[in-house]
């Protein structure tokens, strides 16, 4: 118990470094003392912990061990040293719970070491068919039969795009695969697959403009229920089947008046669901204020389910207004069709030119590949592009008589394997350059994009169904300078943010990079400094934002965030990077911001670091000064919103602040990086440029004294003992 007590501890804090310390100590004495258990729930609990703390390695080690110590048991024939080897259990310590843990790992792995196991197929889709073969052959033993959670996950890991679970061309594989699975055996027939994975492949036929598929699918599986009762997760999936029909129509330019008239239905279906969930926040409110049962997750979960309606309904509407518009539109060119958007063709035309997905997954991983990542060759770099876009995002879905010899990428990508920002943005590539990571469902910088059209914008998102959602915010805009008022100063990247500013992006390119509402190293986030969990914003990647941007104080890096103590610990990261040469090449920006009164943003506090390196902390509601202009995409009030400003307003982050948001703003390096940790200055004009890395010459800078070397015991002693002679004879 108490070390079942101690790994769950270390679960919850994603502390898989400390867990795998003592989980190591304890399966040592297992195997040669034949002392403390390590039994299935032990080994699942090991597994959780490392793919929370984001070591997917470390937890394929893990299984990998007990398959060997099962493999090695049954190959023993019950023998005397394996039946003491194995503590008297004759079958495997994996299981379900533990198998879809490490399943839970490859949804999340954004790593290119998890994208295909030795059959050349995903890991997690692999994981999956080892687990449905016979109990007596399965090789992680009889305990490991998977159950919904198991495929909900692996499907949750395709809809994110992740590297180690694939896409919709992945999924169409694996529903054929479940369907064989409940039909060859009757008594699991309906437990493979349940509500949540209809919704979760209803999601990914969308993003492939699958919509046969999907109404085909809805047939087999009924409607709300044979007794008539309300079904949450079912009316779910056929509201947004019903909202991502009207999407795919003014995205193709196909049957929009007749979605555009169901409308209203649409909205009636989507109110009863927004009613049911708001009632359970109400219940569980009236439960808190009394004696009942209360738990503040479910509460957060069900705002959350309410605030995904509410999203919903706000993109019927967009819908409509943008089918408005571009029919009025249409009417007053008359029989120009210049401006006109010409559905299929214009979309798939958008996204040869200004969509690049280089991979997926669900959080950044603890490994550091992108300190290490290296340019693949150009020619497999865009036909993987294609590839990507083929195979996930309906590029050429529905249209015949495709050039397989022609890639659209040839011109985007250059010879070096980087982005030609002339192709993609043509004669404006004079204009800014602004990037933003994490750009989410895309509302802020679709936002952003549409304010500033002398500016040019590149998002870039892991996960490939916001990456999704950003493309169909782009090519349904109608206020930008493209046809039917679509973007054209906007790039939609996918992948890891270290990787694409590196690889992609380059150096000495970017006049402003953003960062809104980053997630915390952990949800509760204490104020420690801990970088060792993989995050967004980790030192590696603090290295690489700082690289791209603009030299001489022409560049920026913005950070805001609703989670005070993640912003404090990005704070003193930064305060350490500016040490001893300042890797980061960037310095506190803070004296830009405006704080004046009726400004929304006050200045909140300065955090400190060694050789006198201080970071601002700002706190209120961003403004143009750092940045934010236009009146937002998501909902969000003042100087731009986004979806997590809509998410924030809700109330449904637990652990974040619901009155404040607080900033960050660094600028590049006026001078350049100096390296050296010898404190000699040099002066220029009125500023001085510090070889320990206050490469700025403003907002620090003190005497860099030299550290003295720590004593000896026996030297501080002998020293103590002189100067009580000195005092006595004084």
């Amino acid at each position: 118990m108490e070390l079942t007590s101690l790994l769950q501890t270390f679960s919850a804090q994603k502390d898989s470094s400390q867990a795998l310390s003592h989980f190591n100590y304890h399966f040592h004495q297992y195997v040669h003392s034949n002392g403390a258990m390590i039994d299935a729930y032990v080994i699942s609990i090991m597994v959780n912990c490392c793919v929370r703390g984001g070591d997917l390695i470390s937890a394929e080690k893990i299984v990998e061990s007990e398959m060997k110590r099962f493999t090695d048991f049954r190959k023993s024939k019950l023998s005397e040293d394996s039946i003491k080897f194995s503590n008297g259990r004759q079958h495997s310590n994996l299981s379900t719970a533990s198998l879809t843990s490490l399943m839970k790992g490859y949804a999340h792995s954004s790593s290119s070491s998890a994208s295909s196991s030795t059959s050349n197929e995903h890991k997690g889709l692999t994981l999956l068919r080892e687990m449905l073969s016979n109990k007596a052959s399965c090789r992680y033993g009889a305990n490991a039969y998977p159950n919904s959670r198991t495929v909900n996950t692996l499907l949750r890991g395709m809809v994110w795009g992740s590297s180690g679970c694939g896409g919709v061309k992945e999924a169409r594989k694996l529903w054929k695969m479940l369907e064989k699975a409940e039909g060859s055996v009757s008594s699991k027939a309906g437990r493979l697959r349940d509500g949540v994975s209809i919704g979760y492949f209803v999601d990914l036929m969308l993003r492939g403009l699958r919509l046969a598929e999907i109404e085909k699918i809805l047939e087999v599986f009924g409607d709300s229920d044979k007794d008539g009762n309300f079904n949450v997760e079912h009316e779910t999936t056929m509201a947004k089947f019903l909202v991502g029909k009207m999407r795919v129509s003014v995205l193709l330019n196909e049957n929009v008046e007749a979605e555009v008239e169901a409308g209203p239905a649409v909205h009636a279906k989507l109110a009863v669901l927004e009613k049911f969930w708001r009632g359970k926040e109400a219940e569980l409110n009236t439960a808190a204020e009394g004696e009942g049962e209360f738990n503040t997750r479910d509460l957060s979960n069900i705002r959350y389910r309410a605030h995904k309606i509410s999203v919903l309904k706000a993109e019927l509407s967009r819908l409509t207004q943008v089918a408005f518009r571009r029919r009025v539109a249409e009417q007053e060119a008359g029989s120009d069709t210049s401006k006109r958007w010409g559905g299929r063709r214009d979309l798939f035309e958008l996204m040869e030119k200004k969509v690049f997905v280089f991979g997926g997954g669900g959080t950044t991983e603890l490994t550091d590949d992108t300190a290490t990542a290296t340019f693949s060759p150009t020619a497999d770099v865009r036909a993987n592009l294609r590839k990507s876009l083929v195979d996930n995002f309906g590029l050429y879905a529905g249209k015949k008589n495709v050039n397989s010899e022609t890639n659209p990428f040839d011109g985007s990508i250059g010879d070096t394997g980087g982005f030609d920002l002339g192709a993609i943005f043509g004669s404006s590539t004079t204009n800014p350059l602004c990037v933003e990571l994490g750009s989410g469902a895309g509302d802020w910088i679709v936002s952003q994009a549409l304010s500033s059209p002398n500016k040019n914008f590149v998002s870039i998102e892991l996960r490939s169904d916001r990456v999704s959602e950003t493309i169909n915010k782009v090519a349904t805009a109608t206020g930008g300078t493209g046809r039917g008022g679509s973007l054209t100063n906007l790039a939609v990247v996918g992948g890891e943010c270290g990787e694409v500013l590196k690889l992609r992006v380059g150096d000495n390119k970017v006049e402003t990079v953003f960062v809104n509402f980053p997630e915390p190293v952990q949800q509760q986030c204490n104020d420690i400094d801990d970088d060792e969990n993989g995050h967004m914003l980790m030192k590696s990647n603090l290295k690489i934002i700082g690289a791209c941007l603009l030299g001489n104080g022409k560049g920026r890096f913005v950070m805001v965030s609703d989670n005070l103590s993640y912003t404090r610990l990005i704070a003193r990261l930064l305060t350490s990077l500016m040490c001893g040469g300042n890797t980061c090449r960037m310095n506190d920006g803070g004296e830009g911001v405006n704080v004046n009164q009726g400004s929304g943003l006050r200045r909140k506090e300065l955090v400190r670091g060694r050789e006198s390196q201080t970071v601002s902390i700002f706190c209120g509601m961003p403004n143009a000064s750092v940045g934010w202009v236009g009146g937002g995409g998501g909902g969000g009030g003042g100087g731009g919103g986004s979806y997590f400003d809509t998410l924030w307003q809700a109330g449904a982050g637990a652990n974040s602040s619901t009155e404040e948001r607080y900033i960050i703003v660094m600028k590049s390096c006026k001078m350049g990086v100096i390296s050296g940790r010898k404190a000699k200055k040099q002066k220029m004009g009125e500023k001085y440029i510090s070889k320990s890395g206050n490469c700025g010459g403003e907002g620090g800078g003190g005497k860099n004294k030299k550290k003295k070397k720590k004593k000896s015991p026996a030297s501080q002693a002998a020293r103590n003992e002189r100067r009580l002679e000195a005092k006595k004879k004084s």
